[in-house]
């Protein structure tokens, strides 16, 4: 695998940041797909959908953590004011893969915090991904 194994998994939680002065927090979802030799993040929230352009298990200070870009790509109907927008995103991997702890930034400015946990992926789908905690 791909650096760290174990993190082609669904995740779900919340994503708290601040943007144009304000603090806000949203739902999330994440999908992690991992083979031996990448690692690709899709990321979504009830506005827009990210995508990463490049990711990668790394070691910063001996500890492992997943590091990406990505392009955001919000609603259609969101763009006149929050247009399509880069970021980076950090997740902490030293105490596994169930629960990722991370911080993101953008190029609009945007700053913030992602936490989520590990779920059952029942269907995978780019602009809806759904998650169902107890398999079902």
């Amino acid at each position: 695998m791909c650096g760290h194994g174990g993190l082609a998994k669904g995740y779900s939680g919340e994503l708290l940041f601040t943007w144009n002065d304000k603090m806000d927090t949203r739902p999330v979802k994440m999908r992690i797909k991992q083979t031996y030799l990448s690692v690709k993040v899709d990321f979504s929230t009830d506005e827009s959908i990210s995508k990463s352009i490049n990711a990668a298990i790394d070691y910063i200070d001996n500890d492992p953590c997943l590091i990406y870009l990505y392009r955001n790509e919000p609603d259609s109907n969101l763009r006149e004011i929050s247009p399509i927008h880069y970021g980076h995103a950090k997740f902490d991997l030293s105490n596994g893969t169930d629960e990722l702890m991370g911080s993101y930034f953008t190029d609009r400015k945007t700053v913030g915090t992602i936490n989520v946990n590990a779920v059952k992926m029942t269907t995978i789908a780019i602009d809806k991904v759904r998650y169902n905690k107890d398999g079902k």
